[in-house]
């Protein structure tokens, strides 16, 4: 039977939604895996059978049209247009399949970061805090760790971001060459390239360098109204919230936008502009919720004692008694002495 080209009802599209997130998911992964191989093959391990299977596996992936059309269009406008055409699904793509990738490698390079930086941070609050002149509530060793953290989310963050998005960028150069990156011989062969290899490695660096100090800054500082918030005893919901919309996704759409001008010398595709803001929401809310985390001690200094001191004589101790004043003052010797 000759399918219907009617269009299809918004109720039709929502029953969608459940296979688009499974096929996000999958994609997700062999995003993830794609990005491990490239780092094993760049290190000098034999990995792109691999990386060739993954890359024949996303193009046997449906992507939902609402998404094909926001990469393609020429305005912003275009892409909110296309959006608005089937917003559930595009939604349930954009959100699984990041979501899913960063936890793949966003996710444990912010851990080992938090874990790293909250170390490093205590032991020099521990070692170097008596030393700083600044009050006692500043130069804390949970106050190093913290610190620690932040530095180390962020990095941890800023080096998934970059494994993922130059991974992408420098085979998608490989194809726009006219290399099969489904093909495992042609990638070897490509590598082998001198001349295509670095400028697919160009590339690579010219946007993935951009995205991952954006994610870098934003991760670094997530969790800072939060942590605010529950220090005062307020509530977090709406200080989460308000750093989701106003700081993480504006900075992820800003660090794409960024890596299109260094690349191309201006935004290309503004689409992918709005896609990056929304992908930047699961990863977002789980950076708020970890840099919301309260530090823990890793080190530990010696106590100030907060006993009240002694109080201070108010005239010196005599050294000799009067008794024995009375014997050097009637021995001469001693007296002249």
């Amino acid at each position: 039977p000759t399918p219907s080209l009617a269009p299809r009802s918004f109720t039709d599209k929502l029953r969608d939604v459940p296979g688009t997130a499974a096929r996000a998911a999958k994609t997700g992964l062999l995003q993830a895996k794609q990005a491990y191989a490239f780092l094993a093959a760049a290190g000098g391990a034999d990995t792109w059978d691999t990386i060739a299977a993954t890359r024949k596996g996303m193009r046997g992936i449906q992507t939902p049209d609402a998404v094909r059309e926001m990469s393609e269009a020429e305005t912003a406008g275009g892409a909110l247009k296309a959006l608005a055409r089937d917003p559930a699904n595009a939604l349930a793509h954009l959100l699984v399949s990041s979501g899913v990738s960063f936890g793949m490698t966003a996710m444990p390079a912010i851990l080992a970061g938090r874990a790293a930086g909250g170390a490093a941070g205590g032991a020099i609050a521990a070692a170097g805090g008596a030393a700083i002149p600044a009050p006692e509530e500043v130069v804390t060793v949970p106050a190093g760790v913290l610190t620690g953290q932040a530095v180390g989310q962020g990095i941890g963050s800023g080096m998934g971001s970059f494994l993922l998005e130059s991974t992408g960028e420098f085979l998608d150069a490989l194809e726009k060459a006219g290399v099969d990156t489904a093909d495992p011989q042609a990638l070897r062969a490509a590598w082998a390239d001198p001349k295509l290899k670095a400028h697919a490695r160009t590339l690579a660096l010219k946007k993935g360098v951009p995205v991952a100090v954006f994610d870098a800054l934003s991760a670094g500082t997530a969790g800072i109204w939060t942590r605010a918030a529950r220090k005062a005893g307020r509530g977090i919901t709406a200080p989460a919230l308000k750093e989701l919309v106003l700081l993480q996704v504006p900075a992820g759409m800003a660090g794409e936008a960024a890596g299109q001008v260094v690349q191309s010398g201006k935004i290309t595709r503004p689409g992918d502009v709005l896609a990056e803001g929304i992908a930047e929401l699961p990863g977002g809310a789980v950076e708020i919720a970890t840099g919301a985390m309260p530090s823990r001690k890793t080190a530990k200094t010696a106590p100030r004692s907060s006993a009240t001191p002694p109080p201070l004589p108010t005239s010196m101790p005599a050294l000799l008694t009067d008794a024995e004043i009375r014997v050097v003052a009637d021995t001469p010797d001693i007296a002249r002495e």
